[in-house]
């Protein structure tokens, strides 16, 4: 069974869509396990060098989370570009600058 260009753009978005909620759902998750992590370290008065390595890479993790969350905003903005080109886009036109302020958001 073929789909239909409006098929295909409906579903794209779609699961765009659950795909960005995920990503960002994953990085409040990592969040609230460390905020979690280091208020139960205070509470227990357990000494701050312990499971400092597993803050690190939870840390770590939410670094990769982020970049994650990146080139997902740059595939976002690259299926814009085709469906512009197909002449398929459901939404209004995007912000031209709004790429441009997370491309200099993300040299520092």
């Amino acid at each position: 069974m073929t789909m239909t260009t409006e098929i295909a753009t409906l579903r794209i978005a779609r699961d765009l869509k659950t795909l960005e909620d995920a990503i960002d759902a994953a990085i409040a998750a990592q969040c609230a396990l460390g905020a979690t992590l280091a208020q139960a370290r205070i509470d227990t008065e357990t000494p701050m060098v312990s499971g400092h390595v597993a803050m690190m890479r939870l840390a770590k993790a939410g670094q990769m989370l982020i970049a994650a969350r990146a080139d997902t905003i740059r595939a976002h903005e690259d299926l814009y570009k085709v469906g512009e080109e197909r002449g398929s886009v459901l939404t209004s036109p995007k912000p031209a600058a709004a790429l441009e302020r997370f491309e200099v958001a993300t040299a520092a």
